[in-house]
């Protein structure tokens, strides 16, 4: 017995040749065919937790489908049978069987499926023809008074009288196995009304109404009531048919409406004119008209008879100039007093305490009711470390600020924006070798007819050449995408092609669960999280295969960095920017390179959030690693 193959990278099925003839015409039972396929295929997904079936067509072409019964675990394989039964072989000719393996998961739904494959079934002799065996000293005997008759003629009479007598000795019993028993038995078969689908004859079956139950919409009247409801009144709901109806008044009784003048329900005259524009009113001593030019003149000014523009100049000049004694409060002080004085009537003042940060909106006031939005900026090599919104005296933060931006739908109050920076630890992006960066953070996937896939929604990297896609729309919040599934990273300008990273390449991902980039890890245990690492080759036979599992007992702590380094044969993997594991495939017999596409941004098991993904074209160096897990901890994800 050898196995029947199963590739599920192609999907294809390798039929050994001592296993390629499947039966012969009219034989079942007899032959069985075993498979062997890895045990984890496609996205993660676990072939022994499915449902296994062989679907089929028989010798004539008549569809099947078997259900299997005997998977079995065989390390990092499973393997299964399927019994040849006798329908399958229901064409006397030498032909194909056609047949292929299907998978489903707890759920019924169909994750996985092979190409079919084919097995030959063979033609025989067959024959039911035994009369020459069972009857032959009959025949015999027939054949000898024929041959004698030109000797001596025999009649009709004479023939029928000796195979009479003959089969009152030898009775024909049925003997055919396919005929079932009672269809042999002297009497026809009796059956139970239950059997043929009917009610017993002892059913009781309602004839009158007092037999039937009432429901909450059905019930039956007496008599009595029927007759009570007819004698009631024939009232036809007309007026006029009313007896001892008041009388009313002749205006009340017209056809027509009554009409009325504006005079008498207290209005003016429809040809009364009214005033339509400013030019049609009259000035008066406290009410003067005012032309644009004098608002926009008005408008430009403020109480110290400085412009906006020169209040922001002058606070920039102050604040950038070198002080024997430290100004800041004082500069603070004169900015808040210049933004609130003279603020109109009609309006909100803004103030804004920044440290070590911009804001692109430097307007000291926002009419009542308006909008205002503006963008926080920190300083070169600083990282925003607070920013609160207060209005009116209420904080607005969480509804106001996300990711550096401040939106007021509609001013209400007056505003007070405080934003401070700190320095950070000077951990930069890399820059050299920089393929794609995925930042996650606050981002929204866009619905996109992606090019052999059709409706999907996908996500840009902030380079604007590579995107990643999935089968629905999410949006995300500061810390990241959570719980979703990315099918593939594409280039922009070859979005039909999955993206290889080919043999020198780094690659690595920060998120709340443990990364599973390149399907390149596992995790120990749901609830504490422990990273496994289980990097993946491609071998010599074009199969993907673990290398092997390390596991260093390392817990996420709120958000884990990896990365994953490739030179030619050698792979590095880091967890928090600590190398934990060196694999040299120079040193597995069955090597030929380290799985390098698809890549999809994943966690183990599809929790957690995913906050950033990037890919180089090189492999970076320990030093550039470590930078890159400082750049991860940067972020801003809280």
């Amino acid at each position: 017995m050898e196995y029947l193959i199963i590739d599920p990278s192609t999907r294809k099925i390798t039929i050994p040749k001592s296993e390629q003839l499947f039966g012969v015409y009219g034989e079942g039972n007899i032959e069985r065919k075993y498979f062997k396929c890895p045990k984890i295929v496609g996205d993660n997904v676990d072939l022994s937790d499915c449902y296994i079936f062989v679907n089929y067509y028989t010798a004539k072409g008549l569809p099947g489908k078997y259900t299997v019964k005997d998977v079995n675990v065989d390390g990092e394989n499973i393997t299964f049978s399927w019994e040849l039964k006798p329908h399958i072989f229901d064409a006397n000719e030498d032909t194909s069987i056609y047949f292929a393996v299907e998978a489903k998961n707890k759920d019924k739904v169909k994750v996985f499926r092979t190409r079919p494959a084919t097995g030959n079934a063979k033609e025989t002799i067959d024959t039911d023809k035994e009369i020459e065996e069972t009857h032959a000293d009959v025949i015999l005997d027939l054949i000898s008074r024929v041959d004698t008759l030109e000797k001596e003629p025999i009649s009709e009479e004479q023939i029928e009288k000796s195979v009479k007598s003959y089969l009152e000795k030898n009775p024909i019993e049925e003997t055919d196995p396919t005929v079932p028993a009672w269809a042999k038995a002297e009497e026809k078969p009796a059956y139970t009304a239950s059997e043929v689908g009917a009610l017993p004859s002892t059913t009781v079956i309602p004839s009158k109404l007092s037999e039937l139950t009432a429901d909450d919409e059905h019930e039956t009247v007496t008599k009595g009531e029927k007759q009570a409801w007819n004698a009631k009144s024939d009232f036809s709901g007309e007026y006029r048919d009313l007896r001892g109806k008041p009388e009313l008044a002749e205006w009340a009784l017209q056809s027509e409406k009554p009409t009325y003048t504006a005079e008498e329900v207290g209005a003016l005259p429809d040809t009364t004119e009214i005033p339509k524009k400013l030019s049609d009113l009259q000035d008066d001593a406290e009410h003067r008209i005012v032309t644009d030019a004098e608002k926009q003149s008005w408008n430009d000014k403020s109480g110290t008879g400085l412009s906006d523009i020169a209040k922001n100049l002058l606070i920039a000049i102050l604040k950038n100039a070198v002080y024997t004694v430290n100004q800041k409060a004082n500069i603070e002080a004169l900015e808040n007093a210049l933004s609130t004085q003279n603020t109109p009537t009609d309006a909100w003042s803004i103030v804004q305490n920044l440290t070590y940060v911009t804001s692109t909106n430097t307007a000291f006031n926002v009419k009542k009711g308006e909008s205002y939005t503006t963008t926080i900026v920190p300083n070169t090599n600083y990282m925003i470390d607070s920013v609160t919104v207060v209005m009116g005296g209420v904080d607005i933060t969480n509804t106001a600020y996300n990711n550096g931006v401040i939106t007021i739908n509609s001013v209400t109050g007056n505003v007070i924006i405080t934003a401070i920076a700190k320095k950070n630890s000077g951990a930069l992006l890399p820059s050299d070798g920089l393929l794609a960066n995925f930042d996650f953070r606050n981002k929204e996937m866009t619905s996109y007819n992606l090019s052999g896939w059709g409706n999907v929604y996908k996500c840009d990297d902030e380079t604007g050449n590579y995107f990643t896609f999935g089968g629905s729309a999410k949006t995300a919040s500061q810390g990241g995408i959570e719980q979703y599934v990315f099918r593939d990273v594409r280039k922009k300008d070859n979005e039909s092609k999955s993206v290889d990273l080919g043999t020198d390449f780094t690659i690595a991902m920060y998120s709340t669960e443990v990364p599973n980039i390149l399907n390149s890890t596992k995790k120990s245990n749901v609830s504490t999280g422990k990273i496994i690492l289980a990097p993946r080759y491609i071998n010599t036979s074009a199969s993907e295969v673990v290398a092997g599992q390390t596991e260093p007992g390392i817990s996420r702590d709120t958000y884990m960095s990896l990365i994953i380094t490739v030179s030619a044969n050698v792979i590095k993997m880091y967890v928090d920017g600590t190398l934990l594991k060196t694999y040299n495939g120079n040193e597995i017999t069955d090597f030929k390179k380290w799985k390098s596409t698809p890549v999809q941004p994943l966690t183990v098991y599809n929790e957690g959030t995913i906050a950033a993904t990037v890919m180089y074209n090189k492999t970076l160096s320990d030093n550039d690693v470590t930078e890159l897990h400082h750049y991860f901890k940067a972020l801003e994800v809280e």
